[in-house]
């Protein structure tokens, strides 16, 4: 009598994970080739989802896909390096059908991302490597915090305007240089002695918030600003190629 083996075995069997991504949790919802499997909630980490997944599926290939959203990226890198051919899709982009739409909850959203996986109805949005994705928050950063240093530096000189007081002739064009600075301390100074509060608090906090600006963007100062200036070139040299391209089809 032949012995009926009870090792588990998915070897060339496709298994679809969909997941939906929350901060402290995702829900997970896992179907065959023609059945689901569970759908079940997990604490956010790829290693508790990979284990799960080659305890009950060994040997299977394992196929994932989330929404692209706040979480960005790393879920895809980490769960592509353990094995599983991920994709990030738009959230727009996934057949969702009237029922859907009104109750629409974890679960339902993560079936409703393994189901199309399985039936191959998602496309791919493209991720960009780890270096161009440094190299795009490098440049928000920068761009943010000179919006911010721009911004504090418009609110000191009107809270100076707002008192009444005129700028001296030597800094009437050229601000926020060692002895502008120095003049802002004395006001500041100042205020607090004649108990001006609106100008001593005000000014206070507005200069600390500008000093934090400039630390941030004096640190590594340089090589930010070469980064950011290669990034920028060769940025603005691909938009005019496309444009000339897009003028020379038609």
């Amino acid at each position: 009598m032949k012995e009926q083996s009870t090792v588990l075995d998915f070897t060339g069997e496709d298994i679809f994970v969909g997941i939906d991504v929350h901060l402290n949790s995702w829900t997970v919802s896992i179907y065959t080739a023609h059945l689901e499997h569970k759908t079940f909630r997990q604490d956010p980490s790829p290693e508790i989802l990979m284990r799960y997944l080659r305890r009950h599926f060994p040997g299977a290939r394992y196929n994932g896909v989330y929404e692209a959203g706040y979480c960005g990226f790393w879920i895809y890198e980490a769960l592509s390096e353990a094995g599983m051919d991920m994709m990030v899709i738009n959230a727009a982009d996934v057949p969702t059908t009237d029922r859907e739409r009104t109750y629409k909850h974890d679960p339902v959203d993560s079936r409703k991302l393994a189901r199309s996986l399985r039936s191959r109805e998602l496309r791919p949005i493209y991720v960009p490597s780890r270096e161009a994705l440094e190299d795009r928050q490098l440049v928000r950063t920068r761009n943010r915090l000179i919006s911010k240093q721009t911004r504090v530096k418009n609110q000191i000189k009107a809270m100076v305007r707002h008192f009444g007081i005129t700028f001296p002739e030597e800094f009437a064009r050229r601000h926020w240089s060692a002895p502008f600075i120095a003049w802002l301390q004395e006001l500041r100074e100042g205020g607090m002695k004649q108990r001006s509060g609106s100008l001593a608090f005000g000014g206070c906090y507005s200069m600390n918030c500008w000093h934090c600006a400039a630390r941030s963007l004096r640190r590594r100062g340089p090589f930010v600003r070469f980064r950011v200036a290669i990034i920028t070139a060769i940025t603005s040299s691909i938009c005019s190629r496309l444009k000339a391209l897009g003028s020379s089809a038609r």
